[in-house]
């Protein structure tokens, strides 16, 4: 009697880790994907601002503009170039480049940036929009 209640009890156990284990690792492998889109979104979101700095400075002539922005973790580097703002994250399958453009040239004067929180300022000066940190 003892022997099958202790095999009842094992196959229970078997049962409830058969459907438990891969139930916390697709848990685990969606956690890990979250968090790298959350980091893309915010690189995004980020490139997004700074390129719409340029643009209304650009577009206003002799101007400034002072904005907080924040650079996630996962940024490698930033890249300025002419019309061409590159933000290149790390992610689990490789470097993923997010590009914006814009309607103004563009100079960087904060050379590259680790993750954190900024205040950039966009400055131009005929037809240049010069990009730096205040």
């Amino acid at each position: 009697m003892r022997a099958q209640v202790g095999i009842e009890i094992m196959g229970v156990i078997g049962f409830a880790m058969l459907v438990l284990i891969p139930l916390f690792a697709g848990f685990y492998l969606y956690s890990n994907n979250f968090w790298e889109r959350l980091a893309i979104e915010k690189a995004d979101t980020a490139g997004t601002r700074i390129s719409s700095m340029v643009d209304i400075v650009g577009t206003q002539g002799d101007a400034m503009l002072v904005q907080e922005i924040v650079i996630p973790e996962n940024v490698e580097r930033i890249e300025i170039r002419g019309r061409e703002i590159t933000l290149a994250l790390s992610t689990s399958s490789g470097t993923t480049e997010i590009v914006k453009t814009t309607t103004h040239e563009s100079v960087s004067g904060f050379g590259n940036l680790k993750s954190g929180s900024y205040r950039i300022k966009a400055e131009s000066n005929r037809g240049i929009v010069t990009l730096s940190l205040e």
